[in-house]
């Protein structure tokens, strides 16, 4: 779908915090395999290295969010461990003495004494537009490769500090690299797709197969999720986790939170699949965080689901689940299963 507006109109991180926590909490769920859906930055790699999908799609509503993940498939592709991708993004040579098992906290470590270099960093802009266009084939136009150059830039000037809107500052922000070496689980230990090398070396992996697509489209609209889900159906793959952010409060403000929903009824999923809201834990709502996609859907079927605040408790229909199980879909806006 063409690219459409989004209230933050760079996002060039998540701010969400919680990602270490859903790490672990995805982990003892065992939700796993499958297919992954989800949207906005680099968050979205973290909970792919957790749940371990066989693929992977990211849709926003901002083309600009597509040109960064395709920036993202060519430094993972071009960057054999954790210290090169961060070498790499940020315009930082490599410090000496990091391994691929060095533990993330020490990578960090070692690159904050490590100026940032325009010319290294020129280097790598060149390679990456090179490693899109002439190897992969893109045809980005003029405003795409500017996109493409104002966020790789932003990188570079903004540093591993960056965060959301960019500049740091202010107490609810949060950097690139709080999100990637200090963001715990509930044993306290660090998780990110950076966190260790095999979650990076997996993420890596996806990407190197072309198994980890972007696409512009608007959550509520009338063809990418659909799509999305037409092409999973006729190779019988299932949808494993829907991470929505905080997506869902834009939809409700908007009048379109129904459409969502009738889009998420047209997608193969089954008992197992989940949306990943991190807003629920803000509100203490642990068991609310990994909610289950056919029982929530019941739910907005009887009418439990009007508000964001209701979203975020994760009703769910179960009585109604339990009588007709994956057939109550068909009534979601004239969805099908």
């Amino acid at each position: 779908e063409p690219g459409g507006y989004f209230r933050i109109t760079d996002n060039y991180t998540s701010n969400e915090r919680e990602i270490g926590r859903i790490y672990g909490m995805l982990r003892a769920r065992r939700t796993s395999g499958d297919v992954y859906i989800g949207v906005g930055p680099e968050q979205n790699f973290t909970y792919i290295a957790a749940i371990r999908p066989r693929m992977a799609f990211v849709v926003d509503i901002r083309r600009q969010a597509v040109v960064q993940h395709l920036m993202y498939k060519a430094i993972f592709e071009m960057a054999g461990d954790r210290a090169d991708f961060v070498s790499l993004l940020f315009g930082k040579p490599r410090p000496s003495g990091l391994t691929r098992d060095t533990p993330i906290q020490q990578v960090w470590d070692s690159f904050w004494s490590v100026g940032s270099d325009s010319s290294y960093a020129a280097a790598n802009l060149r390679r990456v537009v090179g490693w899109l266009v002439d190897k992969h084939g893109f045809q980005l136009t003029e405003e795409e490769l500017t996109q493409l150059r104002r966020v790789f830039w932003a990188f570079f000037w903004y540093g591993p500090t960056i965060t959301t809107r960019g500049a740091p500052g202010g107490g609810s922000s949060v950097t690139f690299a709080e999100l990637t070496g200090y963001t715990s689980d509930e044993s306290g230990q660090p998780r990110s797709f950076l966190a260790s090398a095999d979650d990076y070396d997996f993420v890596r992996g996806l990407h190197l197969r072309n198994l980890v697509v972007p696409v512009s489209g608007d959550f509520a609209g009338p063809k990418a999720v659909r799509s999305i889900g037409d092409y999973l159906r006729t190779r019988g793959a299932v949808v494993r986790a829907f991470y929505v952010s905080n997506v869902e409060q834009y939809l409700f403000q908007d009048g379109k939170a129904a459409a969502f929903y009738d889009n998420v009824a047209r997608l193969p999923v089954d008992e197992e699949s989940v949306f990943i809201r991190p807003y629920s834990l803000r509100r203490g709502g642990a068991d609310e965080a990994l909610c289950p996609v056919l029982p929530f859907l019941a739910a907005v079927n009887r009418g439990l689901v009007a508000s964001n605040a209701d979203a975020l408790a994760c009703p769910r229909g179960d009585r109604m689940a339990g009588r007709v199980g994956a057939a109550h879909l068909s009534t979601v806006g004239g969805g099908r299963q």
